[in-house]
C-alpha cells in the first residue's frame, strides 16, 4: 500500500463516519429553514450516504455521475483526482480496506439548508494491517471523527466537502512523519 492509497483511505474513512445517521433527524426537523418534506429527504439521503460508507455499495446511485470531492488527500494529489461516481466508490472501498468492522455513525445531523446537507460523524473499526508506516499490530481498535458537507441536485450528491481528524487516526496507528 502506498502513501497515495493511505491518503485515499484516510480521507474516505473520515467522510464515511458522518454517514451513519442515527437519530439526527430531529435537528433538521427543528430547523426553521427546513420544511418537513425537506427534512425527510435529507434524512433519507443521509441514511443512504451512511449505508454507502458502511459498505452497502448498492446505494451508489445517490452519487451523481459528475460528482466532485473537496478534501486534502494525504498523497499530495489534487482533490480533482477523485471525480465521478466510479472513482468515488473506488475511493470508499480503498478507505475501508485496512479496517474490519468499520462503522460510521452520525453524531450531529443531518442538517439541511437549501441544496446542502451536513453532518458530523464518528468512525470506529479494527485495524487489519497494510497501512504504510503504521506501527500498531493488526487488531488495534481505532476511532476518529469528521464532518461532511454535501451539495445535492436532483436527489444526488454532486459535491462533497470532507473535514476529518486524520491526525488522530494516524496517531492511533502510530504512523510517524518519517524524517
Amino acid at each position: 500500500m502506498t502513501i497515495k492509497t493511505l491518503s485515499n483511505i484516510l480521507a474516505g474513512a473520515a467522510l464515511a463516519a458522518f454517514v451513519s445517521l442515527g437519530a439526527a433527524t430531529a435537528h433538521a426537523a427543528d430547523t426553521a429553514t427546513v420544511s418537513a418534506p425537506a427534512a425527510d429527504a435529507s434524512h433519507t439521503l443521509w441514511s443512504h450516504w451512511a449505508a454507502l460508507w458502511n459498505g452497502d455499495y448498492s446505494q451508489q446511485s445517490i452519487i451523481a455521475p459528475d460528482f466532485r470531492l473537496h478534501a486534502v488527500l494525504l498523497d499530495g494529489r489534487p482533490d480533482t483526482a477523485i471525480a465521478g461516481r466510479e472513482a468515488f466508490i473506488a475511493w470508499i472501498k480503498q478507505a475501508r480496506a485496512p479496517f474490519q468492522a468499520m462503522q460510521f455513525t452520525g453524531m450531529v445531523g443531518p442538517l439541511a439548508d437549501g441544496d446542502y446537507v451536513a453532518g458530523r460523524w464518528r468512525v470506529t473499526g479494527v485495524y487489519r494491517g497494510g497501512m504504510p508506516g503504521a506501527k500498531v499490530a493488526p487488531g488495534t481498535a481505532v476511532t476518529f471523527d469528521g464532518t461532511d458537507i454535501l451539495r445535492v441536485r436532483g436527489g444526488q450528491i454532486v459535491e462533497y466537502w470532507l473535514s476529518s481528524d486524520t491526525l488522530s487516526l494516524l496517531a492511533q496507528l502510530k504512523v510517524s512523519s518519517g524524517g
